[in-house]
């Protein structure tokens, strides 16, 4: 993995730059490697585009013989032509999970709890899928921190490790018969802003001709417990009674009320779906169909229904019964 990158350094990065003097976006996709020297567990870089006067720092860090991390030091980036041009976006190694059309393979997404998109035939477009999901995009569920490729001589599975709350998954379907899947940092969201200090880190590791899905999967989850502290679920519950509770319960939801159609100022008409009186009955027929447990959330039950006077909840909605 670590040999791949290096073959690669000199696509590693590509920027989107806002050009004050213009008003406009411009795009910069070469960086000359201006700095190059081994240390102890990889590689420190200084990459440069002398157009647009963007210097970057770069070290590459060797985890393993399948895994290594990359990581962009916003605290050292320069920029010596600010007063004109101004880093706006930063993609990490967008050439690195490049595919054809007509290849054979797949794209590991991070939408949609983990969906898998085959290269072929796809019908040209782009997207830019941010790991914490904005509102407007919240039907797309679940975003993970990490995405792939499986494919022949190319199973390559990536992790954004830090810098992850500012970071889009770039994916591209059929420009010019090319796909791409790539990171990408959001620098900055005006150009009158601060550059952010925090480091962008993105894991990467390969894997053999045998790879699937679910070795993807072993590996994030190794990564949720070695890296992120996460924990097991039969360890959570030794001294937490209503967690132990929930393992066993069906989850449900009643919709209580809700605002139709959503407006943000909550000015539309409220419609209640169900009353408290209704949901309670709801309750006693569950347990009359046997369900003795059950872990129920009432959607919807504040004031003007379910985001109708966000971020006010009490008192509770009259329509539906009131307090």
């Amino acid at each position: 993995m670590y040999d791949k990158i290096i073959a690669e350094m000199e696509r590693c990065l590509s920027a989107e730059l806002f050009d004050i003097a213009e008003q406009r976006n411009v795009k910069c996709e070469h960086f000359a490697l201006a700095l190059n020297f081994k240390t102890v567990s990889g590689r420190r870089l200084l990459m440069r585009s002398d157009r647009f006067g963007i210097v970057i720092p770069v070290t590459l860090e060797i985890l393993s013989e399948t895994s290594c991390a990359f990581h962009v030091d916003e605290g050292g980036i320069v920029e010596q032509q600010s007063i004109r041009y101004r880093l706006m976006r930063l993609s990490i190694l967008p050439e690195l999970m490049r595919s054809c059309v007509g290849e054979e393979g797949e794209y590991l997404l991070p939408v949609w709890s983990g969906a898998l998109v085959d290269f072929r035939a796809r019908t040209p477009a782009k997207n830019s899928d941010r790991i914490y999901l904005e509102q407007s995009q919240w039907e797309k569920f679940s975003m993970m921190n990490c995405f792939g490729i499986l494919a022949p001589g190319k199973n390559i599975f990536a992790i954004v490790d830090s810098g992850d709350f500012f970071c889009y998954v770039d994916s591209e379907y059929n420009q010019d018969g090319v796909n791409r899947l790539y990171a990408t940092f959001r620098i900055r969201k005006r150009a009158s802003d601060m550059l952010k200090t925090e480091v962008k880190t993105v894991l990467f590791h390969s894997g053999s001709g045998n790879v699937s899905y679910g070795d993807y999967a072993l590996i994030y989850r190794e990564y949720l417990l070695r890296r992120r502290g996460a924990s097991y679920l039969r360890d959570r519950i030794k001294n937490n009674s209503e967690l132990a509770y929930s393992v066993d319960a069906l989850r449900v939801k009643i919709f209580m009320a809700q605002k139709s159609p959503f407006v943000p100022d909550g000015s539309s008409e409220l419609i209640v779906h169900t009353s408290c009186d209704e949901a309670c009955e709801i309750i006693d027929e569950m347990k009359k169909h046997g369900i003795d447990k059950a872990t129920i959330t009432l959607v919807g039950w504040n004031l003007d229904g379910h985001d109708g006077a966000y971020p006010t909840h009490f008192p509770v909605e009259e329509a539906i019964g009131g307090e």
